[in-house]
């Protein structure tokens, strides 16, 4: 399945429209921009490489993309596979190797957070070795919610990500380019292009606040519709019932 074909077909019309409204609203990209697309194996970035390409093509953004996984060293991960299977696609993608897992046995404490930061790292150090400010992340709507609801729980905040956020003094630039997609949409995406997941299963899954929050807004917010309530309800503040 070719990115000319997915420029004929329904993926260039609403997906790409919800794009341009997060590039656009929040200023995450300009034309010519080189960044780095961090790529998992599973379907969430894959949609995200694939959209974010489709609008490169459609626009005439002259983007240079890049792909990288990071290695972590997990049981079962198969970064050749990976590489083998975006090729495909006309993907040439890095690999970036670390020592994650062999660091997390020693210290089973924040688990996520730590893994989350180094593959963060991995990714940032990459985007500087290209000479870019910008690494991409295919975090979505629901991913939103779960972080939501962890600060609201674990941290007592209301915080959660944003479509474009600074770290490093501002040197770099954390963006979602899918924030506004729902998990449908992504499994569409990943249909559409006959993708299947080439993931490996986390064995410090079950010890994961996420997973615990992952849950809990499984069996008690089920409709999609929900989600996207309390998606857009983040911005509708109601000031007098605040404290």
């Amino acid at each position: 399945m070719s990115i000319e074909r997915a420029l004929k077909s329904w993926l260039s019309g609403e997906p790409l429209g919800m794009i341009k409204k997060v590039i656009e609203g929040y200023s995450i990209l300009e034309i010519g921009e080189t960044f780095v697309v961090g790529v998992s194996g599973g379907i969430d970035s894959f949609a995200m490489l694939m959209a974010v390409e489709t609008f490169n093509q459609k626009f005439d953004m002259g983007w240079e993309i890049i792909p990288c996984f990071v290695d972590g060293g997990f049981p079962g991960t198969d970064a050749e596979r990976l590489r083998d299977r975006l090729a495909e696609f006309g993907f040439e993608l890095k690999v970036r190797k670390a020592p994650i897992f062999k660091k997390l046995k020693k210290n089973k404490k924040n688990i996520c957070f730590l893994c989350t930061r180094a593959r963060r790292r991995e990714l940032v150090e990459e985007a500087m070795a290209n000479f870019s400010s910008k690494v991409a992340f295919a975090h979505h709507k629901e991913d939103v919610v779960e972080a939501l609801f962890l600060n609201l729980i674990y941290n007592r905040e209301l915080a959660t990500m944003i479509p474009n956020q600074g770290i490093l003094q501002g040197r770099i630039q954390i963006i979602r380019p899918i924030y506004n997609y729902d998990k449908r949409l992504i499994k569409r995406i990943a249909s559409f292009f006959k993708y299947k997941p080439i993931a490996y299963s986390c064995p410090f899954r079950r010890l994961s606040k996420r997973t615990a929050v992952r849950k809990f807004l499984t069996k008690e917010v089920k409709e999609l519709r929900n989600i996207e309530n309390i998606f857009y309800g983040m911005t509708n503040f109601r000031w007098p019932y605040l404290p």
